[in-house]
């Protein structure tokens, strides 16, 4: 969050090298409505006033709250949004038998796991450049791999899904 806060201030802070005062098109109401709102405006504000009085050429910040405070908002919204999609186990279903086993297989875990702890990636079958935290395969899967493999058996069991939740508190 204080990388996010200092590129913005980054942002903002090319308007003073114009030696005006900044002008930055304010965020129409309709577009803030139906977002998600995890951050307290009211705490930003305060932030961005205290960080407005560490120098000189950060007062255009305090002129410009009306304007800032909105985008400043919803980029923190949106991030963190974002990071707590990264927290989630991302996970590569591949079957011997096809896709048609690949999509049971994801039916199955679905239905132990929501959304908010397991995303699945794509599915083809290379393994190169993959961008996932774990494969779950029905066949063994011969050669090294930088990838953790988690060998199912096709129906998954519960015992399948043990392994698949003690993976997950490992990462937790």
């Amino acid at each position: 969050m204080n990388f996010v806060m200092v590129s913005l201030l980054g942002f903002f802070g090319k308007y003073t090298f114009l030696g005006k005062s900044a002008y930055i098109i304010e965020i129409e109401e309709h577009e803030n409505q139906n977002k998600i709102n995890r951050i307290d405006k009211q705490i930003i504000e305060d932030k961005l006033i205290e960080v407005s009085g560490y120098a000189a050429d950060l007062e255009f910040i305090r002129a410009n709250m009306e304007a800032i405070l909105p985008y400043v908002h919803e980029l923190l919204n949106i991030s963190t949004i974002l990071s707590q999609s990264h927290k989630k186990l991302h996970v590569k279903v591949i079957s011997k038998n096809g896709y048609t086993w690949e999509e049971f297989l994801k039916y199955r875990i679905r239905q132990h796991f929501s959304e908010e702890v397991l995303a699945f990636s794509n599915n083809d079958y290379s393994t190169s450049n993959v961008e996932c935290d774990l494969i779950i395969t029905d066949f063994p899967m011969v050669g090294e791999h930088s990838i953790d493999i988690l060998t199912w058996n096709s129906p998954p069991t519960e015992l399948d899904f043990e392994i698949l939740r003690e993976f997950i508190k490992q990462l937790k």
